[in-house]
């Protein structure tokens, strides 16, 4: 696991997260990890399960919603915004690289806020997401 990078006051992101790297998380505070990696994404990454089994020891929730990358699609976002209405704070929510992290949280963001904001906070975690800017602005609610 590289670095952990805050996108709000209760929801960070990282990069692959490992059954080894579950002690460290939980010393942080991490009521629910999230993992949005497909198993067998790469060779050498952890099996979703294996990471299930050690959050679970150390006493936090687990979600895992597999998606490839480049493939974020609506049931994804619906899938997050149902485990982001019911999950323990803080989240700690992990892919590969941050990248489908970014996508989902901001299309989720778009719903209760501001589009700006949401691709502001993304591009400073290094991920500029300006080409989903209609796609997030479609799934804002009417006024």
């Amino acid at each position: 696991m590289d670095t952990i990078q805050q996108l709000s006051d209760d929801f960070l992101m990282t990069t692959q997260i490992e059954p080894c790297d579950i002690p460290g998380i939980s010393e942080r505070g991490i009521n629910t990890i999230i993992n949005l990696r497909p198993d067998n994404e790469v060779s050498d990454q952890a099996l979703s399960e294996d990471i299930a089994l050690q959050a679970a020891r150390y006493g936090m929730d687990y979600h895992h919603i597999p998606i490839r990358p480049g493939q974020v699609e609506d049931h994804h976002v619906d899938s997050f915004a149902a485990i982001m209405e019911e999950a323990g704070r803080p989240i700690l929510c992990s892919c590969g690289s941050g990248k489908r992290v970014t996508t989902v949280w901001a299309l989720h963001e778009a719903e209760r806020g501001s589009v700006d904001a949401a691709l502001a906070c993304t591009a400073a975690c290094g991920h500029d997401l300006s080409h989903l800017r209609d796609q997030m602005l479609q799934r804002q609610p009417p006024f």
